[in-house]
């Protein structure tokens, strides 16, 4: 029980939260085109999940694809942009899956063989460029921050975090985001409260659970009972 615990607990306050929430077509949408599906910060329906009782916080994100080069080198990556107080509250053991200098407003953390490939040493400068929601070309320079090690394996070898700051600047969508995560007082009251927040937030919405967004987990856990 005790490592099934703690495989939940690493899933839901380092990776994932207790659940998410996306625009209806996200999920399906190619990764160039999942700027067209956002949520905005203004939406009073955000308000309304953060005033749910059992709901400890909710943390924007902005996912886009994005080129990161070091000047001589670049490479296709997956981005997210992190609101990085509230993302603390979402995720508190999150910090735990990054070697070296954590996430700062205009440096980025990448996954471990992006790291090993592009970067000669933290704070070396690098620069991002994606495509605007308009769809023009933008680049900003930033500095290498710290690298995900191997406990986030499962993040993916593409990906690269920035604050959420730098990437509203970049692809210029300033207070809207294309995810939300949510964390819960406790983990008997994710269903109860992810159907809840359905509820408040109509069809036009996508609340998934950790179990829905990791089934991979979720195997592994039947696995383990049935043994």
């Amino acid at each position: 029980q005790g490592f099934q615990d703690s495989i939940i607990d690493d899933t839901i306050k380092a990776r994932t939260g207790a659940f998410q929430v996306h625009k209806v077509g996200y999920a399906d949408a190619a990764e160039d085109d999942r700027l067209k599906f956002v949520l905005e910060d203004r939406d009073p329906r955000l308000a309304q999940l953060r005033a749910l009782p059992g709901i400890i916080a909710v943390a924007p994100r902005l996912s886009f694809q994005a080129l990161l080069s070091n000047g001589r080198d670049s490479t296709l990556v997956l981005a997210s942009g992190v609101e990085m107080v509230q993302e603390a509250k979402v995720l508190p053991l999150a910090a735990g899956l990054i070697d070296g200098p954590q996430l700062a407003e205009r440096n980025c953390v990448l996954g471990k063989e992006l790291h090993s490939a592009l970067v000669d040493k933290p704070g070396s400068g690098m620069t991002m460029q994606a495509a605007t929601a308009r769809g023009r070309q933008n680049a900003l320079d930033l500095e290498a921050g710290g690298a995900l090690n191997a406990a986030a394996l499962l993040e993916g070898k593409r990906s690269a975090q920035v604050s959420m700051a730098f990437a509203r600047e970049l692809v210029q969508l300033p207070g809207q985001s294309t995810e939300w995560l949510v964390s819960t007082d406790s983990r008997d009251s994710i269903d109860e409260l992810a159907q809840q927040a359905r509820d408040l937030l109509g069809p036009g919405y996508v609340v998934e659970t950790w179990k829905q967004l990791r089934p991979a987990i979720q195997d592994v856990l039947t696995v383990q009972r049935i043994a």
